[in-house]
């Protein structure tokens, strides 16, 4: 065969059967360093090949707790607060607890701090879901119940469900959903959400 049309077919078939035959290239790798990572065929089972990692929505505990809430930290939402809608994520556990029942705050983190939301809860507190009944000031323990610190503005919580994932080793996790109105014009009203992850109880 003339030697000219040897090379020729050999330029030409040789990558055409390598295309065909590799799920990937690297040239990186052929020049002997590490390259550059390059996408591979799913596999059908096993082990699955190496690549980007793939993302996944958090897991949720019992009670709709993120799994990703570091333990002792905390995140809500506000809604229906119009300009102060906010989500707040982490910041200042406060201690507030009294002789007759625990009183926990989750303060927004920061000099320019705004937000803050108080749990009032029994201290006979058990896993399960418990139903937030009216803020009543003139009552000296409050609990089970809620309220929000917004900027200069109280809002008691009107109703809603405290839900106890886990009390153990003096920590407490769940979630819990209120309404609250304003101290001074109870027609403005807020929602509040939120989840917690072991946060420490302190008996007084």
């Amino acid at each position: 065969m003339n030697r000219k049309l040897y090379v020729l077919i050999s330029l030409v078939l040789v990558p055409m059967i390598l295309a065909c035959t590799c799920t990937s290239f690297n040239p990186g790798a052929l020049l002997g360093g590490k390259g550059t990572p390059t996408a591979v065929r799913p596999s059908t089972g096993g082990t699955p090949p190496v690549g980007k990692p793939t993302a996944t929505k958090p897991a949720a505990s019992g009670g709709g707790v993120p799994s990703n809430i570091p333990a002792g930290s905390f995140v809500y939402q506000v809604t229906d607060a119009g300009a102060d809608d906010k989500k707040i994520e982490g910041g200042v556990l406060q201690d507030q607890s009294t002789t007759s029942e625990y009183v926990i705050g989750f303060g927004e983190k920061g000099a320019l701090a705004r937000y803050s939301v108080t749990l009032f809860i029994l201290h006979d507190v058990k896993p399960g879901k418990i139903t937030l009944k009216p803020y009543d000031k003139k009552s000296a323990a409050k609990g089970p119940s809620a309220a929000i610190f917004i900027g200069a503005w109280f809002y008691y919580a009107s109703g809603g469900t405290l839900t106890v994932d886990s009390v153990a080793d003096n920590k407490i996790t769940g979630s819990f959903e209120f309404k609250a109105s304003r101290e001074d014009d109870p027609s403005k009203s807020v929602t509040v959400k939120g989840a917690f992850n072991q946060i420490p109880l302190v008996k007084k």
